[in-house]
Formats: structure tokens, C-alpha cells, sequence
């Protein structure tokens, strides 16, 4: 899977506030890994500052792709959607390998279940 660095981490959470691409991009990333609240941006500020064993970089390397809810990834590809790596990167660099990660977990998700349509779920949640 895509490389988060210590380094990129480090920038996220000291973002006071981040445009709304890496706040989209942090939600997916709070969805895909099943957090509560995760359209919420303390709940990624959390995940970000967390030391232990369940660093973000830790639970990124570590997420079992076969667990994802196809709602979720559903949800998650709801709010990349029409994001680029160009683009964010554009917006905050810290934020590309984040965003590289989610495409390739819900590129994943895709090939195992299939199609990421949101026509059929509530994106609002």
C-alpha cells in the first residue's frame, strides 16, 4: 500500500485549518479505517496525534482491505471523488500520501467487491 510518512503525519496534525480537500481526504481516511465521527476533523487531529500502537501509520499498514464495508468505501470514494494527487498536492504535499493510500485501499475494495457507486448510499452520514 501507499507510504504515509512520519514526516507527512507530522504536518497534518499541526494543520490549525486545512482546506476542505485534505479535510475530505482525512474523512476517508476516518471512514475507511473505522473511526466514530469521522467526518469529524478532531477524530483525524486524534488519529493523527496517536503514539501507540495505534498510530495512524501503524492502523494504515495494518488494515485488513476484506474488512471494509462496501458502504463505507462507498462513502469514502464519495468524498475523493474528483480529487487528484495533483491537486492536493498542490493544496498541502503533507496530504498526497494520505490520499495515495485511500485510492489504493478503495482501488482494493473495488477489485475484491466491486463497482464504488453512490448512487445507492447516503453520503451525508
Amino acid at each position: 500500500m501507499a507510504e504515509v510518512s512520519p514526516q507527512d503525519i507530522r504536518v497534518l496534525k499541526c494543520l490549525a485549518a486545512p482546506p476542505q480537500l485534505v479535510k475530505d481526504t482525512l474523512a476517508a481516511v476516518m471512514i475507511l479505517i473505522g473511526e466514530p465521527n469521522p467526518r469529524d476533523y478532531k477524530t483525524a487531529l486524534r488519529a493523527l496525534s496517536n503514539k501507540s500502537d495505534k498510530s495512524l501509520n501503524h492502523r494504515l499498514s495494518s488494515l485488513d482491505v476484506d474488512t471494509i464495508a462496501m458502504e463505507d468505501a462507498v462513502k469514502a470514494r464519495g468524498l475523493v471523488n474528483g480529487i487528484t494527487k495533483e491537486r492536493i498536492r498542490s493544496v498541502c504535499a503533507a496530504a498526497s500520501g494520505i490520499f495515495c493510500w485511500v485510492q489504493t485501499v478503495l482501488s482494493r475494495v473495488e477489485e475484491r467487491k466491486g463497482s464504488l457507486s453512490t448512487d445507492k448510499v447516503d453520503l451525508t452520514n
